[in-house]
């Protein structure tokens, strides 16, 4: 994954999507590479920075869950050692009426202690932030490529946040017509799995994204229809975002089968390396 987009929201947070929304491709990500970010027209200071800070975010998730992988055996001998050596000391130099219980406990959060101090030392050590500068002056050099193509999404996007929320969850269930279809490409591919991965973040998301294939019957699209209604009523969900997302991966003739049902199996059955 190397694309590098913004795709501008009228209603709502701007949609950054980049590699380094998952940990793993930060890490893969090259140095080297010059960074160029598509956008659909021409984007105001504000927004860049935005941006930025964006990259910025991912690239310190990225790099900091990359560093205590890498680190995770001297943390845990760190952790061992530090549990023995007070569990020692607190069972033949300090005697209490109570015998185990309490070297154990108190042992257990030297212990823990010792793990958590090891891991923000290591996010702090030469190596991490080598990689976090390396990164980020990339970030900082980021060109910004003007793509029309890209208006056709910000307009599908602008047109699902103005819909009336009772009419988007019957078309988001195959009801009214259903979902408009967007015209398939690599980079529509690119942008539906970055879609996901911020969907992924909200747990009722991804229940909804694996139980929308598997809706058939009348009686369940009204059922699930009435529930992302009472969700997204309540903003414990992003509706707009979830149809642009349906639009994005569904099949043309169908609209809720082959492509998009083998599609969202396929990338939800995915174990997230991050998140």
């Amino acid at each position: 994954m190397i694309g590098f987009y913004l795709i501008k929201r009228t209603f709502g947070k701007s949609l950054f999507l980049h590699p380094f929304l998952k940990k793993k491709w930060t890490i893969d990500w090259d140095p080297d590479k010059h960074i160029v970010t598509e956008i659909s027209s021409k984007i105001s200071q504000e927004e860049k920075d935005e941006y930025l800070f964006e990259l910025y975010i991912g690239i310190d998730r990225g790099v900091n869950s990359w560093i205590q992988e890498l680190k995770y055996i001297p943390r845990f001998i760190n952790s061992a050692a530090a549990f023995l050596v007070v569990y020692f000391f607190m069972s033949f130099v300090i005697r209490d009426p109570i015998p185990v219980i309490d070297e154990l406990l108190i042992a257990s959060a030297a212990a823990f202690g010792i793990f958590l101090w090891t891991a923000a030392r290591n996010k702090k050590s030469n190596i991490a932030m080598k990689k976090r500068i390396e990164l980020k002056n990339q970030a900082d050099q980021a060109a910004f490529k003007i793509e029309e193509s890209f208006l056709e999404t910000e307009e599908l996007l602008l047109e699902l946040d103005e819909m009336s929320t009772v009419t988007l969850a019957d078309k988001v269930c195959g009801d009214e017509g259903g979902l408009k279809y967007v015209e398939k490409s690599e980079k529509t591919a690119n942008i539906a799995e970055y879609i996901l991965i911020l969907l992924n973040r909200n747990e009722k998301h991804k229940k909804i994204i694996r139980r929308l294939p598997t809706i058939n019957t009348d009686r369940e699209k009204t059922s699930m229809s009435a529930q992302l209604l009472n969700l997204a009523g309540k903003r414990k969900i992003d509706l707009p975002l979830l149809a642009l997302y349906r639009s994005l991966i569904m099949d043309k003739k169908t609209s809720e089968t082959a492509f998009g049902n083998t599609f969202d199996k396929e990338m939800i059955e995915q174990k997230p390396t991050e998140n």
